[in-house]
């Protein structure tokens, strides 16, 4: 290595070795695009290992590398994400100062669950004021904006600023209908058969029906994926109908994501499996509808779904939870392979969920988070909350975006299915 690529490798060996003297080396360094690069990312570095110390050395390493404003303040949301649950008073004060210059709106939003975590509700106030225009104009931060004004005594204008949300296909506007005590409402669409378009695709509808029909999901799927990355939207449209009718259910839902045909509920949400629910829901004593709600979030319906961590089937089982939860229920378990078969997922996934809502004293709300994210989470959120708070506020203060979202989206799908089944 010539001698100023030796001197920049060696800094930058110093930087990931010992990312507190990002700053010494922010200001003894000449200010290059290269330069701030990488003195930036061993910043980042430096907030994550102590973000105390990075609060220190911010001053030292912005002015050293003479970032621009929009960089200085990129930096400084870095630090204040890693500074929401802190209890120091002076840190929790860098971190208000420098966020209450920023536009970002994830960043902004974890500040306000914080706010609501402590059930502060004129500091969630003051944040969600300093959102973005746009980001305020959706319905989470409109109902939130809402409810904020009601805790504070304005509820003539806090149910003005609900009814406005009322009639959307959306957790916000449903919330804001329950606290109405108004109708839950949402736009409907229906789609008709369409032979004419499909046939240019008979023969592969042939095979994909016989592929399902001898149980050969996987193969199955692939087929049904690489037809729908072939058609336009109409022919989609006309597949999703098609999939349904031949009750392959959860290739139904694949072609109504695939086409965005998000106001189609009973093809977005179909009946599928109604025996099985129908039995253990009755079994375990839960709606029938939330057993579906849940495995349409967690499969859409795909028997021989597997994630990326391994659980399987319908409700999406782990293995190890399958074996456990057969051995309390008393059931013989066969193996990771019987969970594809959806009686036996859902004998022991709504087995599970049972045991959750036992856990929670039937509190359906922890019960879903506890079988996302596990029920010692749940425990540490309800400890911190102490109480505090309403089952919007609690779904809210989350800190799991997928799990307050897999909340939320069980609540919906259970009205969907509330609706459909009556």
């Amino acid at each position: 290595l010539s001698g100023s690529a030796k001197a920049t490798g060696d800094k930058m060996l110093t930087l990931v070795s010992s990312p507190n003297k990002v700053g010494a080396i922010a200001k003894s360094s000449a200010v290059t695009a290269a330069n701030q690069e990488m003195i930036a990312s061993a910043y980042q570095l430096l907030a994550r290992k102590d973000p105390k110390e990075a609060v220190a050395q911010y001053n030292q390493v912005v002015s050293g590398q003479k970032y621009s404003a929009a960089k200085k303040q990129e930096l400084a949301d870095y630090v204040a994400s890693r500074l929401m649950s802190t209890q120091d008073p002076q840190l929790a004060s860098w971190r208000d100062s420098k966020l209450k210059s920023s536009d970002n709106e994830s960043i902004l939003a974890r500040r306000i669950q914080s706010s609501i975590r402590e059930a502060n509700w004129s500091d969630a106030r003051s944040w969600i004021n300093r959102l973005p225009a746009e980001a305020k104009q959706s319905t989470r931060w409109t109902f939130w904006h809402a409810y904020v004004l009601a805790k504070a005594g304005k509820t003539k204008e806090a149910n003005k600023i609900y009814q406005s949300l009322l009639g959307q296909r959306d957790f916000y506007s449903a919330a804001a209908a329950t606290i109405l005590k108004q109708p839950i409402t949402y736009p409907k669409k229906t789609a008709a058969p369409n032979d004419a378009l499909l046939k240019p695709y008979h023969k592969t509808l042939v095979r994909i029906r016989e592929l399902v029909a001898r149980d050969k999901v996987v193969a199955a799927n692939s087929e049904w994926a690489f037809l729908l990355r072939r058609v336009d939207e109409p022919t989609k449209k006309a597949l999703a109908v098609y999939a349904e009718q031949h009750k392959m259910h959860h290739l139904a839902v694949q072609a109504t994501i695939s086409a965005k045909m998000w106001d189609h509920i009973s093809l977005r949400f179909p009946i599928a499996h109604k025996w099985w629910y129908q039995f253990f829901g009755e079994k375990r004593d839960i709606p029938m509808t939330t057993l579906m709600a849940l495995s349409r979030q967690e499969s859409a319906f795909n028997t021989h779904a597997q994630s990326y961590v391994g659980a399987r089937g319908l409700m999406q089982l782990m293995p190890a939870t399958a074996k456990e939860t057969a051995q309390k229920l008393g059931r013989s378990y066969s193996g990771v392979n019987s969970l594809y078969d959806p009686g036996t997922n859902i004998r022991l996934g709504s087995g599970y969920l049972k045991m959750a809502l036992d856990r929670f004293d039937n509190n359906r709300i922890y019960a879903f988070a506890g079988y996302n994210a596990g029920p010692g989470r749940v425990n540490q959120w309800r400890k911190v909350t102490d109480g505090k708070l309403d089952a919007f506020a609690f779904i809210e203060q989350i800190p799991f975006n997928e799990t307050r979202n897999y909340v939320q989206n069980i609540l919906m799908f259970d009205i969907f299915y509330g609706d459909q089944l009556g």
